[in-house]
């Protein structure tokens, strides 16, 4: 490979996270580093020009990017008028809404005309996910006090968890290493202190992910033989998911397979077939996906992704789902609107559920990034095999990438905030009042979700809770008059 540098270059970040190391392997990783962003460079197809590498220390996330030009990053799609908003308005009022029937009768069955109605939206059917920190939400004294982090922020990430996500999913307090040390503990005391207790649901991320990676899996585990690391991964399934009994409505059983396929290289697909059947005999009710990133934004890689999920399928393996991991880097092209429909669709054929999972525009340019943002959720949520999106955090304050925050660490929402906040409170909600005909029907249309439903008529209030499904709703409503 060759890098011409006679022609003006296109700066892009990359960023790398790794412990501070001893000097002579500070070098080693540079030069490791260094070749691997030209190898990014040649995926993307674009051409770069190395200037230099940010170290990210594990355990802050204050960093400084390389002081490269910016350029001007866009994507097509973006314009107010683009074609394929319009569409995408037209799939949500079909499959994201149907209508709900009121029917009011005193108690003697005689129709109440002229009752009046409030319909409130409280949740959605649709998946609105984030990732979490589990020791923020039980407000842990010694993880406020090492994030200088008060009672009052976690106070408020609790409230603001609650309001805009109705499921979770831990960032890594499930992945093999961590769960051995206090995921374990973590995880069960959000879930009974907390997420049960606020009707949240929980996503289980991961159970099977062999990165090469000390803070992933221990050396000692990956060093393991075949039939002892055979041994060892089926027991690691059984202690979670039984620790876990019926907790998670999901769960990622094989994470990043195309990315980080050593233990299936190791122990063939054939034992991957194996750990889904485990997972479904342990939790029939839960759905079980995998997922892998970039595939939206590399298309070979998304065809050997779903060449093994089909392998999967085809050799017996209870999956339910697949999750694209979507962390766009400043930097990265972003997927058109309508290659990202193209890449639904292509995900859609394998006849499963869609989850994107890990979403987040990491970016400088807050305004790029709240219009993408709206954008990727408007899409989603207008293709009709797409089941939710989880966003990768939404606190500046304790997320894996603060350039993706809703929030800034004062609470404050970003320009993505608000684009969310529109989105998932004015535009995607249904709240409507509104008077019963003389034969006590008052029929409307809104979002698939929970409703509470208040009714006045002579004096008398009642109060009902309800769902709306995709084949919409009848209720009837007597009232003691």
């Amino acid at each position: 490979m060759s890098v011409n540098l006679n022609t003006e270059p296109v700066w892009l970040r990359f960023r790398y996270a790794c412990p501070l190391p001893a000097p002579s392997e500070f070098v080693r990783r540079l030069t490791s580093v260094a070749t691997n962003l030209l190898q990014k460079a040649t995926m993307f197809n674009t051409r770069t020009l190395l200037s230099a590498v940010t170290l990210l220390c594990v355990g802050f996330q204050d960093f400084l990017w390389a002081e490269v030009p910016d350029t001007t990053e866009t994507y097509q799609g973006r314009a107010e008028d683009a074609p394929w908003r319009e569409q995408a308005e037209k799939r949500i009022e079909k499959i994201r809404k149907a209508d709900l029937t009121l029917v009011v009768k005193d108690q003697h069955g005689n129709p109440i005309g002229n009752a009046q109605l409030e319909v409130k939206q409280q949740s959605h059917a649709f998946w609105f996910g984030t990732e979490i920190r589990g020791l923020l939400i039980i407000s842990d004294p010694q993880y406020l006090k090492w994030k200088g982090t008060s009672e009052e922020d976690a106070q408020k990430y609790r409230d603001v968890a609650k309001k805009f996500f109705n499921i979770t999913a831990f960032g890594n307090d499930l992945v093999y290493n961590f769960w051995y040390n206090r995921g374990k503990e973590t995880s069960v005391r959000v879930w009974d202190e907390w997420l049960d207790t606020n009707g949240i649901a929980l996503r289980g991320i991961p159970l099977v992910w062999s990165g090469k990676h000390d803070w992933k899996n221990p050396p000692e585990l990956m060093a393991l033989p075949k039939e002892q690391l055979r041994k060892r991964l089926n027991t690691h399934i059984t202690e979670i998911m039984e620790t876990l009994d019926g907790k998670c409505v999901m769960w990622d059983v094989l994470n990043e397979p195309i990315s980080e396929p050593y233990f299936v290289d190791v122990l063939g697909r054939e034992e991957a077939v194996k750990w889904y059947k485990l997972a479904r005999e342990m939790e029939p009710q839960a759905k079980l996906y995998c997922n892998d990133y970039s595939i939206l934004l590399d298309r070979e890689k998304l065809d050997q992704f779903i060449e093994l999920v089909q392998s999967l399928l085809n050799s017996g393996a209870p999956i339910d789902g697949v999750s694209p991991q979507s962390h766009l880097w400043q930097g990265q092209p972003l997927p058109s609107m309508e290659s990202l429909k193209e890449q639904f669709d292509l995900l859609a054929e394998l006849g499963l559920e869609i989850y994107p999972d890990q979403f987040e525009v990491i970016n400088s340019d807050e305004q790029l990034q709240a219009d993408y943002t709206r954008d990727f959720y408007i899409m989603a949520f207008s293709h009709p095999a797409v089941v939710g999106v989880t966003h990768w955090g939404f606190w500046e304050g304790d997320i894996w990438m603060k350039q993706a925050s809703w929030f800034r660490k004062d609470w404050s929402p970003t320009p993505c905030g608000e684009a969310m906040m529109d989105l998932l409170y004015k535009k995607w909600w249904t709240e409507i009042e509104g008077k019963t005909d003389p034969q006590g029907h008052f029929t409307t249309r809104g979002f698939l979700g929970k409703y509470d439903v208040t009714v006045k008529a002579s004096n008398q209030t009642k109060k009902v809770t309800l769902e709306i499904p995709q084949a919409g709703a009848i209720a009837d409503i007597t009232m003691q008059l």
